[in-house]
């Protein structure tokens, strides 16, 4: 059977009510982003949609199967042997999978919009004492990391209540915010003009925001699940465990893949130079059956389909340790699936890491970037060297060895040498 992806990478902001239309570098940046969603599904026959002056070129080798079309393109060849998969079913989603004529299966919009909202997250987005997860565990009363603001007041009320001198920094999100987008970044007691307007129109809007203290990220990780319906009911599984690995301002920078014959998750605890002792197995194991709470909870709404988990170890202002099991819960693919995707095809026994970098520097250091890895480790270009007659301004690579040490230091190599290169040019 053809699978058909709706690579919609601006579902939040459709969800919001948008058009999810983006413009400028924006539209850019999206476009650049849609080839490697030919990557969620590499044992089936793919095509993917794009938008009109958008084909990639100079493909490499784990993309040559995968189909890059126009609407027109898809609706001229579309059989009803054919399956429509969107990123996130958005109403927009939902109207062009009805105009391919697919076959199609996808949760109502309404319950996808109530599982994607930060409103929805709210109960679930507790801080446990890493040394003490038995409180969650025994559903003892635990911290509530964030607060739901409907006013300018309760902003302030909650800077002054969630955060200290220590620790001053806070971030407000919008109901519907992912990937790094639709918030703002604020420190101390003092709003800026431009944030309380930006807040106000929210709340004029009748919407609400959360806020969230900013804090010391120690290992982060990205769980994704898949809800099904069945006869007695919705049912969830763990499709899989990544490393979520980030730039400083939590931006999506790659994830770290364990092997695919490891029977444990030690190895996504690499911290710096060393394996954070004090997280173990039975943390993640934990993250898991936490998760699962909540996917459960997305299929009784009627739900169905991928969900991303985002999960985050932190340290406090005294240095001990806190388990956030959900910091965000994505109703969609997310590139977390993406990277799992790629981890087993072909190949992917071995440990590895997803890691996107400016195209600029794969470009221009590519044999050199590749000099700086350890023998033990193999690079793989995994995304277009061009849209259209541009050349890409983000790029992908896979890195793949059987050790996991020399992975996790290959990554940290190349996003510092990224960076390095930026801040240069």
């Amino acid at each position: 059977m053809q699978t058909i992806i709706l690579p919609n990478l601006m579902f939040e902001e459709e969800l919001a009510g948008g058009g999810g239309q983006s413009a400028g570098e924006a539209a850019r940046r999206v476009s650049e982003l849609i080839p490697v969603t030919g990557l969620l599904f590499p044992d089936r026959s793919t095509t993917v949609l794009i938008p009109d002056g958008s084909t990639p070129h100079e493909l490499p080798d784990v993309l040559s199967n995968v189909r890059f079309a126009v609407r027109d393109e898809v609706l001229r060849e579309i059989t009803g042997t054919s399956e429509v998969i969107a990123w996130g079913w958005s109403p927009q989603a939902v109207r062009v999978s009805r105009l391919l004529g697919g076959a199609v299966h996808h949760p109502e919009v309404e319950a996808v919009y109530r599982i994607n909202r930060r409103q929805f997250l709210g109960p679930y987005d507790i801080a446990v004492p890493a040394d003490q997860l038995e409180l969650a565990i025994a559903q003892t009363q635990p911290v509530q990391f964030s607060r739901e603001c409907r006013n300018e007041l309760d902003v302030r009320n909650a800077i002054q209540e969630l955060c200290s001198p220590a620790s001053s920094q806070w971030i407000v999100k919008a109901d519907l915010s992912q990937a790094a987008r639709n918030r703002i970044l604020g420190d101390g007691t003092t709003i800026s003009e431009s944030h309380l307007g930006w807040m106000n129109r929210k709340f004029l809007a009748g919407e609400t925001v959360t806020f969230e203290p900013w804090v010391n990220r120690v290992l982060e990780f990205g769980i994704q699940f898949e809800v099904s319906r069945t006869p007695a009911g919705p049912s969830s599984v763990c499709v899989g465990v990544t490393r979520l690995l980030t730039l400083p301002g939590g931006q999506y920078s790659g994830s770290l893949l364990p092997a695919a014959e490891a029977d444990s998750f030690e190895q996504l605890m690499l911290e710096g130079n060393h394996t954070e002792k004090r997280i173990g197995q039975h943390h993640v194991e934990f993250l898991i059956q936490y998760g699962l709470k909540i996917a459960e909870a997305a299929g009784r709404f009627g739900y169905f389909g991928p969900i991303g988990i985002d999960s985050m170890i932190y340290r406090g202002v005294d240095g001990r340790l806190f388990v956030r099991p959900a910091n965000d819960i994505n109703g969609r693919y997310t590139m977390g699936r993406v990277a799992l995707s790629l981890g087993r095809g072909p190949g992917g026994a071995a440990a590895g890491a997803w890691l996107c970098i400016p195209g600029k520097v794969l470009r221009d250091f590519g044999k050199d970037l590749a000099n700086l890895l350890p023998k033990s480790v193999r690079m793989e270009r995994t995304s277009p060297g061009r849209i259209g007659d541009r050349p890409v301004t983000m790029a992908s690579v896979f890195l793949i060895s059987d050790d996991i040490e020399a992975v996790y230091w290959s990554f940290k190599t190349l996003q510092n040498y990224s960076e390095t290169s930026k801040s240069s040019s």
